[in-house]
């Protein structure tokens, strides 16, 4: 009956599917972020940083 507990009880594999799950969290995040790059997704955020600037330095 003990060795049917350990056995299912066992956690030998749960850090390597642990690291393996974040990492493709990771990659999904960077695919997301670059087609978001790739796509222009940030020209307009840093024109309108810029816009912001200009029109505070002027008053």
């Amino acid at each position: 009956m003990e060795r049917l507990r350990s056995l299912i009880l066992c956690d030998r594999g749960q850090t390597t599917t642990e690291y393996v799950t974040t990492l493709l969290v990771v990659v999904l995040i960077a695919g997301a972020l670059a087609a978001f790059v790739k796509g222009g997704g940030l020209d307009g955020l840093f024109e309108s940083i810029v816009q912001n600037v200009i029109q505070r330095a002027q008053g």
